[in-house]
Order: C-alpha cells, then structure tokens, then sequence
C-alpha cells in the first residue's frame, strides 16, 4: 500500500487541510512528519488514506502498518525525497533494534521513539 501511494503519488488529488501550523496541502504518497505538541509524539509516514479531518500514515515502524492523526492537534510537515529518506533510513534502523531487542528480552530498555524527533539534517 505504501509502495503503491509513493508510485502513484505524482498523479494524486490534492487536499488542503488546518494543521496546527497553519494550512497543509496532503496527498497520498506524501512523506510526512507529524508532531503533535500536547502529547510530545512525532510521527513520520506515507499519507495512504485521507479522510475529511484524519490521515492515515504507512510506517516501516508501525505495529499496525498504518496510523491515523487527526491533523487539527498536529504541526504536519511535507518531506521532501532527500529527507523522506533519512526517516525511512532511520525507521528501519528503529525496525531491526526492535526486532534484536524482542529477541534478547531487552525492549524494556529501548527509548521511547515517538518522543524523539528524527534530525532531517
């Protein structure tokens, strides 16, 4: 689904929608960088559903596969290709220490990650 979104993300409808940082312009295939201030959480993905308030975002990272923010309670940032990868480089550094970590009986001593930003730099 999400290989899918990014492929066909050049021909994809265009919706304007209020994020906290003012108004965004989302689409399926978008990478995105979602932070929602009160609960201190950063989430990143590909924007594979949209509907009137929500977006649903695919993450190499998601237990679930898919995560849906309501974009009204998050600052939401469109990532460019260069950035998209370095999260995506990242994610699945994320994925394989997870995976480690379940294997040796460690996951209590991983960080939370979804309070860490992930440096676009």
């Amino acid at each position: 689904m999400r290989q899918q979104a990014i492929e066909n993300r050049s021909k994809a409808q265009r919706v304007f929608m209020e994020s906290l940082n003012g108004p965004i312009q989302v689409f399926h295939g978008a990478f995105v960088h979602a932070y929602r201030p009160d609960w201190g959480t950063h989430s990143y993905g590909v924007v594979v559903g949209i509907t009137p308030k929500k977006v649903d975002l695919s993450s190499p990272d998601s237990i679930l596969g898919t995560e849906r923010i309501a974009v009204a309670k998050h600052e939401v940032t469109l990532l460019d290709d260069k950035q998209w990868q370095r999260v995506d480089a990242e994610l699945q550094r994320r994925v394989s220490e997870w995976a480690e970590a379940e294997k040796n009986g460690t996951t209590d001593k991983l960080p939370d990650y979804c309070r860490f930003a992930i440096d676009l730099t």
